[in-house]
């Protein structure tokens, strides 16, 4: 019988660990009391509350989501042509495993950011920036890499980005042929947590002109 890789293992029981947690507040799926929410200290304008963020709602968009399905098609299209792994050619059935294997990805990404983002009591969506120069809103999106909110409103490591990341990668590298070592594994990883820059820009250009012109200043 064959035996499941260690890394493999690993990440999984990282996204099953983490699956309840992006759908049940902590203190609930542990049985305990609801607590009164911590008072809001010096909040970051845009920043959800608890109660104002819908966790299995939005797990699910991220992973079945139009912009889900946009970035598996990327990122599968980009692995086909540069043909990685070297083993699958570029055909149409090596497609298709490369579309699962980044599908697999995506679902250990997101469970896990959406997992640790509500043991952290973190919001799990961009927050753009509420400065109006081009240079401070670039910053913003650049901090937003390594960085999130909590849900009082205070910036914080991105820890659920990062873990999300190497979770993704370990599953990326175990289901491809000759992508699971160590070395690839962490670039893969850092490759995901920088590229989400793009994504930052996007979501910080077109959020941040709906709330102007909102008037929600």
């Amino acid at each position: 019988m064959t035996t499941m890789p260690r890394t493999l293992r690993l990440a999984l029981l990282a996204a099953a660990a983490a699956l309840p947690l992006s759908v049940v507040p902590l203190g609930h799926s542990l049985g305990a009391q609801p607590l009164d929410p911590p008072p809001r200290l010096i909040p970051y304008p845009g920043v959800r509350s608890s109660d104002q963020i819908s966790r299995p709602s939005e797990l699910g968009a991220d992973l079945i989501g139009v912009v889900a399905l946009g970035r598996v098609i990327w990122s599968s299209g980009y692995d086909q042509v540069a043909q990685s792994p070297k083993v699958w050619p570029r055909d149409a059935e090596s497609y298709g495993r490369r579309f699962v294997t980044r599908s697999a990805q995506l679902v250990a990404i997101e469970t896990v950011r959406h997992g640790l983002a509500a043991a952290l009591d973190r919001d799990p969506a961009y927050v753009p920036c509420r400065c109006t120069a081009f240079g401070p809103r670039l910053g913003h999106v650049a901090k937003a890499v390594v960085t999130d909110f909590d849900t009082s409103g205070r910036r914080r490591i991105g820890w659920p980005r990062f873990a999300g990341a190497v979770a993704g990668a370990a599953v990326l590298g175990q289901l491809q042929p000759g992508q699971g070592s160590a070395g690839t594994v962490a670039f893969r990883a850092v490759t995901t947590v920088g590229s989400s820059v793009l994504g930052n820009a996007v979501k910080e250009f077109a959020l941040w002109e709906r709330l102007v012109g909102s008037g929600d200043k």
